[in-house]
């Protein structure tokens, strides 16, 4: 199955040119504040992600962005670190300011089928009005 996927990946990424890095684009959008911004944000906070280049722009017009091995990469070898103070998860959400309402509406944040996701979209919402009195406001 793996085999099958990553070949249907490269077939597509053939055929809509989207192989080859564009370097001009890729160094423009990681100049944007944003992206300089994140970098900080990710390194202050303890992140290891040496291996890894990131935004990266793919195809002749740079129109797909994602990230790009610096060098090969072992198979089972770490690329990315993130410590788990920066990690959102459900243990930071019900230590938020918050949890009372999650609490509040078990119907919608516990019993409902999409019960997780809903908890972490309405953390991420709430920390978006915070704007840059967010922790994460640089990864949003």
């Amino acid at each position: 199955m793996v085999e099958y996927l990553t070949n249907e990946l490269n077939r597509r990424l053939d055929i809509e040119d989207m192989k080859e890095v564009n370097w001009e684009k890729t160094r423009e959008l990681q100049a944007q504040p944003k992206f300089v911004e994140f970098h900080k944000w990710l390194k202050s906070h303890g992140v290891k992600y040496d291996s890894i280049e990131y935004p990266v722009c793919f195809g002749k017009n740079g129109d797909l962005v994602g990230i790009a091995a610096r060098r090969p990469i072992g198979p089972e070898e770490a690329y990315l670190f993130v410590p788990n103070t920066i990690i959102i998860n459900d243990e930071k959400i019900m230590a938020s300011e918050i949890a009372f309402i999650i609490n509040r509406h078990k119907d919608v944040f516990d019993e409902h089928a999409d019960a997780e996701y809903l908890r972490l979209m309405f953390f991420i919402t709430y920390e978006l009005t915070k704007e840059e009195k967010s922790m994460w406001y640089p990864y949003f």
